[in-house]
């Protein structure tokens, strides 16, 4: 399977994808590993706009944004030792969308 990523590094005033965006292939073998590139790139400060793969499966900015800050809360979490990581696997199966 194969995803492509439409992203920027400026931000910009718009809240639509500017027509001069960056296009990254990610060569992947799951949706879940295509957004991880995706939430590596937020954290670099890279504005992703949109996931497209191959299948037909479209994921927008906002979309990836709401599971970036996800991955965060729950990342946050283990370092301070509030879950373990058995704890997050199961919380994170419960409230899954089908991404995986």
């Amino acid at each position: 399977m194969s995803y492509v990523l439409f992203c920027t590094d400026d931000p910009t005033p718009t809240e639509r994808m500017p027509g001069h965006c960056r296009v990254v292939p990610v060569d992947s073998d799951s949706v879940g590993a295509a957004i991880n590139v995706a939430c590596r790139l937020i954290a670099d400060g890279v504005i992703v706009w949109k996931l497209k793969g191959s299948d037909g499966f479209t994921m927008e900015r906002s979309d990836i944004e709401i599971e970036h800050s996800r991955r965060q809360e729950i990342s946050r979490h283990l370092k301070t030792g509030e879950i373990n990581s058995q704890s997050a696997t199961t919380r994170v199966g419960k409230r899954r969308t089908g991404l995986y």
